[in-house]
């Protein structure tokens, strides 16, 4: 989100920044197709896309109609963006993180960088 709001709107670019960013992660390109999809497709979506589709691998999509793909972010994207307002508590969660389901709407466990540990929030 943070890479749309930064005037990033190209998927391949955000992926670029994306994986440098979280390289020791290993996030590769399905991984990232699924997540923005997720963001896309959520009961309230917090990006939009115009000029065409994010692969899907069914084999239906060429790779070069990419790069007329852009992502924007919608109001409730600007919001979570500003800190106004919560994904999970927005759009709920249903992810296993090791070997915790994280489910619902909140409150769930989540690392807070600021004190480096988990709170249940």
């Amino acid at each position: 989100m943070k890479g749309v709001a930064n005037g990033i709107v190209q998927p391949v670019s955000l992926f670029a920044q994306i994986s440098n960013q979280f390289n020791d992660l290993g996030m590769g390109d399905v991984q990232f197709w699924a997540e923005l999809d997720e963001l896309v497709h959520a009961e309230h979506p917090v990006i939009e896309l115009e000029g065409g589709r994010l692969p899907d691998y069914s084999g239906n999509l060429d790779s070069d109609s990419l790069r007329y793909v852009r992502i924007r972010p919608t109001s409730l994207g600007c919001e979570l963006l500003q800190g106004r307002a919560d994904y999970v508590h927005v759009n709920g969660i249903k992810r296993w993180l090791g070997g915790y389901q994280a489910h619902g709407k909140g409150p769930v466990w989540r690392w807070n960088g600021s004190v480096e540990q988990l709170m249940y929030l």
